[in-house]
């Protein structure tokens, strides 16, 4: 407990978003955005006409299916992308992880 509040006093110290926002403070103690339990969960899908199980963190699956609805496809399509560009020696879920920074950020750097 005592570790818990040096962590959040060490993060309002630092004064998290040098520009004067609160928002990546905000995000660190906002539980809605990010699990920090370990929790995963598991879903089937399907990558080119393979059946699979894929173990992710709630809000990762979450960003997918945004990421799906934005982009007027199925999580299954963007899989496939996925796995058809990763490294053949690489994990199919950090490619996945990967990605879903890369979208954001790709989608990031075209507001600017």
């Amino acid at each position: 407990m005592l570790m818990r509040e040096s962590v959040k006093a060490r993060d309002h110290k630092k004064n998290i978003g040098s520009n004067g926002s609160k928002s990546i403070a905000a995000l660190f103690h906002d539980p809605r955005y990010w699990a920090i339990n370990g929790q995963l969960e598991i879903r089937n899908i399907r990558i080119l006409r393979h059946r699979t199980s894929v173990r992710l963190e709630p809000v990762m699956w979450s960003a997918l299916d945004e990421i799906a609805s934005r982009e007027n496809c199925s999580i299954d399509d963007i899989c496939a992308s996925v796995q058809q560009r990763k490294n053949p020696q690489g994990s199919f879920t950090a490619a996945l992880r990967s990605f879903i920074v890369a979208y954001y950020r790709y989608c990031q750097l075209q507001q600017k």
